[in-house]
């Protein structure tokens, strides 16, 4: 809430809404991206990596991260909060 500035009610709601679209992938699905996944992160943030594992596993979808560095490498599509917002 804090990094999005919503209120308790609209971020309970905004959750509520993304729970539809969550889904957990188990680990065998993403660790042959781990690599290359470390050499287009690690120079920003290596521990977004696992993130950036799973983007590549289904075809570079975009990601949900407010650190705008995330932002400069050019693989994975990353939205910050209010990009979000403003899709939903």
């Amino acid at each position: 809430m804090d990094k999005s500035g919503l209120d308790v009610l609209n971020f309970d709601e905004l959750l509520a809404k993304l729970t539809d679209y969550i889904k957990i992938i188990p680990n065998e699905e993403v660790i042959m991206y781990k690599e290359k996944a470390h050499k287009i992160i690690d120079s920003i943030d290596p521990d977004d990596a696992p993130f950036f594992a799973t983007a590549l596993a289904f075809d570079s979808c975009p990601i949900w991260f407010q650190d705008g560095k995330l932002k400069e490498q050019k693989e994975v599509k990353v939205y910050n909060t209010k990009e979000i917002l403003e899709l939903i």
